[in-house]
């Protein structure tokens, strides 16, 4: 058995359309794009839900739709105490990366 095309950037306009009068439910998978260490990637919440909701879709229905993901880094005191007293120094990137583009 073979996997039927969910993702609608992977699908052609008729595709699309069709899969949306055949089963009218669209996935949105959302995840922090945010430090987990040097071991993981940025992108792991967001790319485990964009699995989840693939999988929701190949068994019940319905087209998912392209991932929103979020960065929450450039909040300093977002993973500390007030304190000093957190890890995200340990783990983070320490660099404005796209906050910084005007």
């Amino acid at each position: 058995m073979g996997t039927k095309k969910v993702r609608w950037e992977e699908m052609f306009p008729d595709e699309l359309y069709q899969k949306i009068q055949d089963e009218p439910v669209c996935y949105l998978a959302y995840g922090l794009a945010e430090p987990h260490g040097a071991y993981n990637a940025l992108g792991l919440d967001w790319l485990k839900a964009q699995a989840l909701v693939e999988q929701a879709a190949q068994k019940h229905g319905g087209v998912v739709a392209p991932p929103f993901a979020w960065h929450i880094q450039e909040i300093p005191d977002f993973h500390d105490d007030g304190k000093g007293n957190g890890w995200l120094p340990d783990v983070g990137v320490k660099q404005p990366l796209c906050s910084s583009i005007p």
